[in-house]
Parts: structure tokens; sequence; C-alpha cells
């Protein structure tokens, strides 16, 4: 069975993570999040990072906007919303779909770009869960921790991710 969405894709995508639009080709890896207050990483680290994730095209989109580099795609997985979900609808290709788990996209834009619009939004099981879990386990899914605070601090945990700037999860330690 396995978990829904979970399997791997096969695909030309983009995905919007957090602020920073990233461009994949061939074998779907789950990514992570990438955003602005890194900024005073060097380029070379931010690259580095997001290639371990199996990202081919970084797009620094401080730099450069995404639909200016990005065409011809199957996929765009919107997890931002807003100006990103707008922009996107020009670098779908014909037939692509655009897939947002923020905002349910507007299915007259796809008519007029001649795509495919669909809004996602999971419920957690266990049984999902656990597969997670298994694919943790197994070393095939690694998850990203920015951090990791004592209980104690679940104001400051709360503070942090209302920023927007983590890289990773945030974690609260309960013992």
């Amino acid at each position: 069975m396995g978990v829904p969405g979970a399997e791997e894709i096969l695909a030309q995508r983009i995905l919007h993570l957090s602020a920073a639009p990233v461009h994949q080709r061939g074998q779907q890896k789950i990514p992570t999040i990438l955003d602005r207050r890194h900024r005073d990483e060097d380029d070379a680290a931010r690259q580095a990072f997001l290639r371990e994730l199996g990202v081919d095209e970084p797009i620094d989109y401080e730099k450069t906007r995404f639909e200016d580099v990005v065409h011809d795609v199957d996929v765009v997985l919107d997890t931002l919303g807003g100006d990103s979900q707008n922009r996107s609808w020009k670098v779908l290709k014909k037939g692509g779909i655009l897939v947002s788990v923020v905002a349910p996209p507007s299915a007259d834009e796809a008519a007029k770009h001649g795509v495919r619009s669909a809004f996602f939004s999971a419920q957690p099981s266990s049984s999902r869960l656990s597969e997670i879990a298994k694919l943790v386990d197994a070393g095939k899914l690694k998850p990203v921790v920015e951090t990791v605070l004592p209980l104690s601090d679940a104001r400051r945990a709360h503070e942090l991710n209302e920023t927007g700037h983590a890289r990773g999860k945030i974690v609260l330690k309960v013992a």
C-alpha cells in the first residue's frame, strides 16, 4: 500500500517551498525548506544543501523570478499560494497540473492556460504516520531539524515558527 504521495514520481516539476522555488528533473525526493533567513550563508552552501535534498537546479528567488527561467514543467506543487501561485501558471506545459496545499487554484486560470489544477489536503492518520516512520527508519526519508527545544520553550518554538525562517522542523522535546 504505502503513503499516498510518497511514491517516487518521474516528471519535470517546480516546487515552491517557503519563499524558495526549486526546479527538479528526474526522480522525486521529498524536499525541505530553504528560506530568507539563510541569506547570510554563502551561495555555495545553499546550493550544496539543496543538491543534497535532490534539487537539480536551485533558483535564487532574490535574484531570479522562477517564471523567467523555468518552462514546460509537468507539475507545480505550491506551498505558498498568493503571488507565487499566480505566477506559476506560466511555467506549466499544456496538460500540466498545479497542485496547491495552501489555497484552491483557480479552475478558470487553469482552463485559460490549458492545464489542470487541484487542491490537496491530507488528514494525518496513525497508519500514514507509521508508514512515514518506516521510511525514516529505513533511511529513505531524512527529516531536516532546525532546532530541538525543551517543552518549556514552547513559546520560543512558536515564535521561531511564525518567522517562517526555519530551514527544517522545530522539535519540542517532551522528556
